[in-house]
């Protein structure tokens, strides 16, 4: 929509091996989380947590994900990606978000931790969503702050969001700050 490419992906796994998803799709891995990266340390890094996030264990990724935390970089979880961050104490002050399903687990694991009851947040440089299409309005909402409401509610509509109006439901899109702006380039 834009005519040129904003935003890459590339995958980080615990081990370095290909990550397989509960519908069975495999997707390999770029490199290991904490392994050195051509392309410099992630500015803005989403964790995906899978069905059996608890418990974690792995010191060296916690310590890898409390490393960009102090660099500043933007830090997120799909649903039970939130698990990890809570471990490594990275959750930066913001109410995480977590799949209804996943809540119960949660909050036995991290009893002093509020969830926050929305599909997604965007807060400082805390993104959190519940998986699913809360992950859409998530990326949507983050194109809004980014690029405006106009091509978020076009992005909307060619993907049938049915929210693409107001990409952020019930709280208002404010613009993200410049550090989480560089991020996200």
């Amino acid at each position: 929509l834009l005519g040129v490419a904003h935003y890459a992906w590339r995958h980080r796994t615990a081990d370095g091996r290909p990550a397989r998803s509960s519908s069975g799709m495999t997707v390999p891995a770029d490199a290991r989380a904490d392994a050195s990266d051509p392309a410099g340390p992630p500015a803005c890094l989403i964790v995906l947590g899978g069905f059996d996030p608890w418990p974690q264990t792995d010191a060296r990724l916690k310590a890898w994900l409390r490393g960009l935390d102090r660099r500043g970089a933007l830090l997120g979880a799909v649903d039970t990606g939130a698990f990890l961050l809570a471990a490594a104490e990275a959750l930066g002050g913001v109410r995480p978000v977590v799949h209804w399903e996943s809540e119960a687990a949660f909050r036995e694991l991290f009893p002093d931790v509020v969830l926050a009851d929305q599909s997604h947040v965007v807060e400082g440089r805390r993104l959190f969503c519940a998986g699913g299409a809360a992950v859409l309005h998530l990326m949507i909402d983050l194109i809004a702050r980014s690029h405006g409401p106009e091509l978020a509610g076009r992005l909307g509509r060619r993907l049938f969001v049915p929210m693409a109006e107001a990409p952020t439901g019930t709280h208002p899109a404010a613009p993200l700050s410049p550090q989480v702006e560089v991020a996200l380039k």
